[in-house]
């Protein structure tokens, strides 16, 4: 069975790998001359994993706020504000235009 904190956890391991997955492509676009094709597909890749992440933690909020009336458990609570943290935090650091974007 597939709890909210197990949807919470595959959506912060999702945030974090398309953290990486940018920042690896970002670095091999702006180091390594001549290489198109690897980091192109690794920001696609990037943003995919991103906008699954973005899209889990949003529906993980909306069912936290419209769920049932019980409260939630403060872990549980403060793991999807680290969920959601992440989520941002990758999105400023990698714009989707810009520098770290593949812009370089």
């Amino acid at each position: 069975m597939v709890t909210r904190r197990t949807g919470t956890l595959v959506t912060l391991v999702l945030a974090l790998a398309a953290g990486l997955v940018l920042a690896a492509g970002d670095a091999v676009w702006r180091h390594v001359p001549g290489s198109d094709s690897g980091p192109v597909l690794a920001l696609l890749l990037g943003w995919l994993l991103w906008l699954t992440a973005a899209t889990g933690a949003a529906v993980l909020v909306t069912v936290r706020v419209t769920g049932p009336a019980r409260r939630p458990a403060a872990p549980d609570l403060a793991l999807l504000a680290v969920v959601v943290a992440v989520v941002v935090a990758v999105a400023v650091a990698h714009l989707p235009w810009g520098s770290g974007s593949a812009a370089g």
